[in-house]
């Protein structure tokens, strides 16, 4: 196989900086210290890393990799001003916030050692979020990126739409579109289909490509479809997905569409695998151009060829968007709060939690504790990002937020798209 960077259908979660340690006890004065250590970092200043932070997380974290990693965090934020606890999560770490300059906040989480001299075991800083007071102010940051944008936030219990954006457009939203995945294979459990605890066997001609790890797992490895599921979805495994589909059936999963208030799912026919998706962008020959306009029949028999036709070994990946506009899984920030209420109202109704269980494995960002339950979806590939949350309130309230981020000529920042996406799930949760 070529030696190639790989595209993520998934948006990627903020990067880890360290590990965390054993939990014991200290001082007020050790975690304000460190603390103050981390507001240095994020503002550029000179620190003495080996007295900062502990051996082990340094050999995993360069203090090189580590300016870059804070410097591509912070370039609008500017230095930090202020640090402040949020929440303690026990005697060595806590949350915190680091309050910059031009106006943003940085979630931070801090694990310090539990002797003297307290050294930092983990750092975990989340994107960048923009203090803004209203959901209708964070809409116009939304407006204002590059390319076209969507953003919607809807009240569940309520049946109101509480902010929107450009909700009728159909865009690319990469690997959220497992949602409808899930939602199919939910749809064959409550029909005795299938269950949870299926075993399914891998097949090594349909591995997919990263993300995911289950593409070098062996052939015939056994996985309950809750396994694939859970997979899919926390992970956006590619092979989990793709073996869920052949599995369900594409056209099964195309008809749920309609099913989980998708208004034009004939935009995603035929229902592609990610594998076939890789092949068609980034394949040998311009086999984007053979493909789109044709009738269906025509682009079902090309897949069908496709599948032995295109190795692995042929794919090569590029990090410009590609067919961003065509080949693609494409919905509305709307179609999206509609698929999670449809698994938020099915579960309710079979009193079956599995699929939000699921769901709420990988919350993509930091949520607080004013709310009871999040799920959370999320896709990316170069020029497209989307996640899709379903909330519930301590209160009760169930809410949906969904945002779309589509840039064919370029990049997308995930880490401002991800603050803003964050910064919304604050402002509801007040």
């Amino acid at each position: 196989m070529n030696t190639i960077r790989y595209f993520c259908l998934h948006l990627l979660l903020p990067i880890t900086l360290g590990f965390g340690a054993t939990i014991v006890h200290a001082d007020d004065a050790a975690i304000t210290r460190r603390l103050d250590d981390v507001c240095r970092i994020i503002s550029g200043l000179p620190v003495m890393y080996d007295s900062t932070f502990t051996g082990q997380f340094l050999k995993q974290v360069p203090p090189m990799k580590l300016g870059m990693l804070v410097q591509q965090l912070t370039t609008e934020t500017g230095p930090c001003i202020s640090m402040r606890i949020v929440e303690r999560r026990s005697a060595y770490q806590v949350a915190a916030e680091a309050t910059t300059k031009n106006g943003f906040s940085i979630p931070v989480l801090l694990t310090i050692e539990a002797q003297a001299p307290y050294l930092i075991a983990g750092l975990f800083l989340r994107p960048p979020v923009k203090a803004v007071a209203t959901l209708d102010s964070l809409g116009k940051n939304f407006a204002a990126l590059s390319g076209r944008t969507s953003f919607t936030v809807t009240n569940l219990t309520g049946g109101s739409v509480i902010a929107s954006i450009n909700t009728a457009e159909h865009l690319p939203v990469g690997s959220t579109f497992k949602l409808y995945v899930l939602g199919e294979l939910v749809r064959s459990i409550r029909q005795k289909e299938r269950s949870w605890t299926d075993i399914v066997r891998l097949d090594s001609a349909f591995r997919s490509l990263p993300s995911g790890r289950l593409h070098t797992w062996p052939h015939g490895s056994p996985l309950t479809l809750h396994t694939l599921a859970a997979m899919m979805i926390s992970e956006s495994d590619n092979t989990a997905t793709d073996a869920l589909i052949r599995l369900l059936g594409p056209n099964k999963v195309a008809q749920q569409q309609s099913a989980m208030g998708h208004d034009r799912p004939e935009l995603n026919l035929p229902f592609l695998t990610t594998l076939q998706a890789f092949k068609l962008k980034y394949g040998p020959g311009d086999l984007v151009a053979k493909y789109v306009g044709k009738p269906s029949e025509d682009k079902v028999a090309m897949l069908t060829a496709i599948d032995t036709a295109i190795t692995h070994d042929s794919i090569s990946f590029t990090m410009d968007p590609t067919a961003v506009d065509s080949i693609e899984w494409f919905a509305t920030t709307a179609e999206l709060t509609r698929a999670m209420d449809w698994l938020r109202r099915d579960a309710l109704m079979h009193k079956d939690p599995t699929a939000l269980e699921i769901l709420g494995i990988n919350r993509g960002v930091q949520i607080d504790r004013s709310w009871k339950r999040a799920c959370y979806k999320g896709g990316s590939e170069p020029g497209v990002i989307n996640m899709t949350y379903l909330l519930e309130h301590s209160n009760g309230t169930w809410y949906a937020v969904s945002g779309t981020w589509l840039n064919p000529t370029g990049s997308v920042d995930e880490t401002r798209f991800a603050g803003l996406m964050e910064r919304a799930v604050q402002l509801l949760a007040k």
